[in-house]
């Protein structure tokens, strides 16, 4: 009861709990029997930030990394998958799309990078025509206006001092306002993986998570 902050129900009963102190209760009992497979539906859901961090330790714990136990869950917060899953499943109109780890679903579209571009005019044709010069495996994901956003795998560069190298002359060409480069989140890898998904089943392009 102290790892999941329950001390203050210890007397009470479960009906009178909020429901926040009913899903920790719920997730406590999941683990009292020490399954070797253990379902927790969106656990984390109408927990505080601080409760989420004791759950998330004590699921640590449980299940490390080495254990023969496995924890299967489903959640809505990317990041916090991001951080504590060994291995993440996305499912579109009922079927698996996609299984792995967020390296292996970085791989699976090449996304490990993603670059900003902010120009101080609109005119940027030059740029464009530089940047794919300097970086061929660049992908275009939009522009609107003075912002551009590129995609750019790993692979394109044998080291990261390359690729630093590289942003820094975009940085430093005639136009650009800033430049800033950083791991492609995965929460718009999932939207990816998803969206493409369900192009294959209705030909739209709309997705849900």
């Amino acid at each position: 009861m102290k790892d999941l902050l329950l001390q203050n129900a210890a007397n009470r009963k479960t009906e009178y709990l909020s429901m926040s102190y009913q899903r920790k209760m719920s997730i406590a009992l999941c683990l009292l029997g020490n399954s070797n497979l253990v379902l927790l539906d969106e656990p984390t859901t109408g927990m505080d930030p601080i409760s989420k961090h004791f759950l998330w330790k004590l699921l640590h714990r449980e299940f490390p990394a080495t254990s023969k136990r496995t924890l299967i869950l489903t959640i809505e917060s990317s990041n916090e998958a991001e951080v504590n899953a060994s291995r993440i499943g996305l499912f579109s109109d009922g079927n698996l799309r996609s299984l792995g780890t967020t390296e292996d679903l970085k791989k699976q579209f090449n996304k490990d990078f993603q670059l900003n571009i902010k120009m101080k005019n609109e005119d940027n044709k030059k740029l464009k025509s530089y940047l794919v010069s300097e970086i061929p495996e660049a992908v275009e994901k939009f522009y609107k206006g003075v912002m551009l956003q590129y995609y750019i795998p790993r692979q394109a560069f044998k080291s990261m001092s390359g690729l630093f190298t590289a942003v820094a002359k975009i940085q430093a060409f005639e136009g650009v306002e800033t430049c800033l480069i950083s791991e492609c989140p995965l929460n718009q890898i999932i939207l990816e993986i998803l969206s493409q998904a369900n192009k294959q089943v209705t030909g739209e392009d709309e997705y849900a998570i």
